[in-house]
């Protein structure tokens, strides 16, 4: 149909129909529009571009202006077509600020439930993690019985001679223990020490008359509580070492212990090693480098001393059946004392020869 055009009345039936149709296809688009752009302003002009149908002349084609014979029925049809479209477009306009409120309603709503879905993913996250965690720690406790199951066969397993030698060994140390436990406590134990006492004190009397050493009037013992050696006067009460006075009688009380204490050993067989070092007894009376070792610079006195104290360690080390190393700058001339001489490190002779210091 072109722009008058003039009318075929045989032909207007499927005009009209087509104008319909055409009609219909442009409202369907428009509606899609308008659910694709909320604002209706597409749909809206376009509702313009169809809006064609006027009140012009009665036999006037509203698409081509062409002439037509019969126009009544379809311009009474496509009024109708056009006035539904219309109503449809103003129902769109009236519903669309509801629309649009209802859209920003459903985003917030989609926002929100977004951010929930993202909140439970995380929760998810962590009790996943936790229940790893708790994976690892139910594996190794597993492991761990299986361990201590595995040390528990072995240990139940072990040999059972093997355990019952070691109970009877036990057993043997347990009666052992209970014997010592008897000897060491009730009236026993403290009339077997007040027994050692009184005799090292005897010893230690005897051994210290023999030396010449002050006072003595009275009995010397050793405080075993105190661990110090105490003189017994029958004038003056009790003298602790430290207040006998002279380095003679202090090295004398020290080497009259030590054998004492010795000679006690060995007659009642206690496990004591069989021996004892002294060094430098002399001392006291000597001076302490051997250069200085010479008949002018001692005296009678002291000489005599030293004599009787390497002649008392002499004698009582051959009484008692032990060894007693002396490491001293004296040197005597008596035949008893070359004698127990083993060796003298002087000049380039040492303890500790150069050569292993070299080395």
């Amino acid at each position: 149909m072109t722009d008058k055009q003039p009318y075929n009345k045989s032909e207007a039936p499927g005009q009209a129909a087509g104008y319909v149709f055409q009609l219909r296809h442009a409202l369907h688009k428009a509606l899609e529009r308008m659910r694709r752009d909320p604002t209706g302003a597409v749909a809206i002009e376009k509702y313009d571009d169809v809006a064609v149908i006027n009140d012009g002349a009665g036999h006037q084609c509203p698409l081509c202006d062409s002439y037509i014979d019969s126009p009544r029925i379809l311009i009474e049809q496509l009024r109708s077509e056009f006035s539904e479209v219309g109503d449809r477009l103003a129902s769109l306009r009236t519903q669309n600020p509801r629309l649009q409120s209802y859209i920003v309603e459903l985003e917030t709503q989609l926002q929100d439930v977004s951010q929930r879905i993202r909140e439970n993913q995380s929760q998810l996250n962590a009790v996943v993690r936790q229940n790893e965690i708790y994976r690892i720690q139910q594996e190794d406790a597993v492991k761990r019985s299986r361990i201590q199951g595995r040390i528990s066969a072995f240990l139940e397993n072990k040999a059972p001679a093997e355990e019952s030698e070691q109970r009877v060994r036990l057993g043997i140390m347990k009666r052992r223990v209970e014997q010592l436990m008897s000897e060491l406590s009730g009236e026993n134990y403290e009339d077997r020490l007040a027994n050692v006492e009184y005799v090292l004190s005897d010893y230690m009397t005897e051994y210290a008359r023999d030396l010449v050493l002050e006072p003595v009037d009275g009995r010397t013992r050793l405080d075993l509580r105190r661990l110090t050696v105490v003189a017994e006067t029958r004038t003056h009460g009790s003298i602790r070492l430290e207040n006998m006075g002279s380095g003679d009688n202090w090295v004398g009380c020290h080497v009259l212990t030590h054998m004492a204490l010795h000679r006690i050993f060995r007659e009642r067989d206690r496990p004591v090693p069989a021996f004892v070092i002294f060094d430098q007894p002399s001392k006291a009376h000597y001076p302490p480098s051997e250069l200085q070792t010479n008949d002018s610079d001692i005296e009678d006195d002291d000489r005599i001393a030293v004599r009787r104290l390497f002649r008392f360690i002499q004698q009582r080390t051959a009484e008692s059946k032990f060894q007693t190393i002396v490491i001293d700058h004296a040197d005597e001339a008596e035949a008893w004392f070359q004698d127990a001489v083993v060796a003298r490190w002087r000049g380039g002779d040492k303890l500790v020869p150069d050569q292993w210091v070299e080395v």
